[in-house]
Order: C-alpha cells, then structure tokens, then sequence
C-alpha cells in the first residue's frame, strides 16, 4: 500500500476515533473535549488537502443513480466504500482466496451489529433528536466509557452496513437497467 494511502486511513481512523470521543462529552471532561475538538478540525482539514483531487473528478463522467447517492450521503462514506475498504485488508493479510465459512462468519457479525445498533438506537432514542422532537440527547452519567462506545459503534456499523448493502442493490439495479 501506497504511503500517502496509510496516511489517508490513519487520518480518517484518528477522526473515527475522536469524534466518539467527543460524543463522550460528559465521560471524558470539558477540556478533553476542547482539545480533541481542535485536534478533530485540524485533521478535517488536512483530511480534504489530502484528498483534493476528490474535488477535481466531482463534476467529471456520468452520474448514475449509484454515483448521485454516494455524493449526496458522503455521511455514510464508510459503508460506500467498504468494498475497498475489504480489499485493503485482504491485500494487508495476504488472503487471496474467497472463503465461503469467512464470507458467512463476517455477514453474521455484522448482522449482530446491526441488532446492537438498532437496540443502542432506540435506547438512546436517537431518531427524536434527528426528526428535532427534542433538542438534546442525554446521556446516562453512570454508563461506563466501553459500554457508551460500545452503544455509538454499535450504531455507525448499522449505518456502515446498510450504506454498504444498499450501494450494492443500486449497482445490481443499474447494471439490469443499462442492458
């Protein structure tokens, strides 16, 4: 794997990290949340001087239904791409050959995060505050730091999976559409 490409994937892991970091407000202090704030926008900006030529190619080629959902939902970037990012970890670990016992164990932990997504979902009753039917998600003080990051990677894996699985309904779709 290229240098610049790590450092693109040590960028995005960093912020990954810190913004559950930052949602931990109330676990991990005020000046903590200030410094990883700062630290989080500093790595937003070099994020997109890395990734500059992204920029260049938006307005290039043929916007297909695929290509249209994937830049208007950058928010659910990671599961676009998870293909890709797969790849990147087969390559990392040398393993050339499908399995279908790995193919299946790996559906059925993300299946598993899925459910643990949608609990830690409702629980939280995260759907009021992005419909604005309350101003505030509160959090319980007594929860332990692993269990709340646990809750909130349990929900970016659900969004993660569901981008990822609808990418690949749209490229079905649009490959029976062109024939």
């Amino acid at each position: 794997m290229k240098p610049k490409m790590i450092l693109k994937i040590l960028v995005d892991l960093a912020m990954t990290v810190l913004l559950f970091l930052l949602m931990a407000y109330l676990l991990v202090g005020e000046t903590a949340h200030e410094w990883m704030g700062l630290a989080v926008f500093i790595l937003f900006l070099f994020h997109h001087v890395l990734n500059r030529k992204w920029y260049g190619g938006l307005f290039r080629g043929n916007y297909t239904q695929l290509r249209v959902l994937q830049t208007l939902l950058n928010v659910l970037h990671l599961g676009l791409h998870w293909g890709m990012i797969m790849g990147m970890i087969r390559k990392a670990f040398c393993i050339q050959n499908p399995s279908r016992i790995r193919t299946w164990i790996l559906r059925i932990l993300a299946a598993g995060l899925c459910v643990y997504g949608v609990f830690a979902f409702v629980k939280h009753d995260i759907a009021s505050y992005l419909f604005l039917r309350t101003h505030f998600v509160f959090f319980d003080m007594e929860q332990p730091l692993l269990s709340f990051f646990a809750e909130y990677l349990g929900m970016m894996g659900l969004w993660a999976i569901l981008s990822y699985y609808a990418g690949k309904l749209l490229r079905r779709v649009g490959a029976r559409s062109s024939r």
